[in-house]
């Protein structure tokens, strides 16, 4: 059985500008080496959460624990340590004149000694293909590349779990192929744990699991495939499945099944292809 990496209770967070809570009793857990989606619109209270597993906020009651560390006040760093923040704008988190310094930053607030710092940085950015524009700066960069060099700087840190809050929400389909792909190896790899906060059900195809928040509640929780089958409960929601999984239903209402269900257009596209070569 997989450990469990972050464990969620009950949780509820009310905003002091607000008369109601963003999150209302949300419970889930994360474990080892997994891939956990959170999907929802804007307001749904997602990006809430992704901010409380960081410890940026504190819940208003309910708990979380990260590798059996309480999400409190005194064990805010340890918390910290453990959980990376990968945010929307990378712009955001850059503050080195190059690639390389900003990679440098974290690792110079943990302390951590010269030399490790130098190993650990050729380290990320050779697992993140960024090697030969470790003397760049940040902001020369493509959108994909900025977030593949702020996902070298969390690893650099070797946190356990990795916070995706919106991350190629601002990029384009490239950029988020790139992204996304990126963070499928590191997961591999170094036996990450992964939590992608999105409203992109694209994004789902790389997940094991997937939570649906709607007005600060768990309105779904279980495997991407079998949210694709919920088609008018993502739409009351404001959510749609991906067009591709759309053709796909709709050839097999017109009597042409497929081998595999198709979450991305790539993959669908090469089975037709396949399917029309034989005939």
């Amino acid at each position: 059985m997989k450990r469990e990496k972050v464990c969620v209770q009950n949780v509820t967070y009310q905003y002091p500008s607000s008369e109601e809570e963003a999150l209302k009793g949300v419970s889930f857990s994360l474990y080892e080496n997994e891939w956990l989606a959170i999907l929802g619109q804007n307001g749904s209270g997602k990006s809430t959460l992704g901010k409380l597993l960081n410890g940026m906020q504190l819940p208003k009651s309910g708990e979380i624990k990260v590798e059996g560390y309480q999400l409190a006040l005194e064990n805010i760093w340890e918390i910290r340590k453990r959980v990376g923040m990968v945010f929307q704008n990378p712009d955001n988190q850059f503050v080195g004149a190059t690639v390389l310094d900003d990679i440098a930053f974290g690792m110079e607030n943990l302390a951590i000694p010269r030399d490790e710092m130098i190993k650990r940085s050729e380290k990320v950015l050779q697992q993140v293909q960024m090697s030969k524009f470790k003397n760049s700066e940040p902001h020369l960069l493509s959108g994909g590349q900025k977030q593949r060099v702020a996902i070298a700087g969390i690893l650099a840190m070797q946190p356990s779990v990795l916070v995706l809050d919106e991350a190629t929400s601002m990029l384009d389909p490239k950029g988020t192929k790139e992204v996304l792909n990126t963070v499928s190896d590191l997961m591999k790899s170094e036996r990450l744990s992964v939590i992608s906060i999105t409203h992109d059900l694209e994004e789902l195809t790389f997940a094991d699991r997937v939570i649906v928040l709607n007005n600060g509640e768990i309105l779904y929780e279980g495997t991407p495939d079998n949210l694709f089958e919920k088609e008018q409960m993502l739409r009351e929601i404001g959510l749609d499945v991906p067009f591709s999984v759309k053709v796909t239903h709709e050839l097999r209402k017109n009597g042409i099944i497929l081998e595999e269900k198709h979450e991305a257009m790539e993959s669908l596209v090469e089975e037709l292809w396949k399917l029309y070569s034989k005939n």
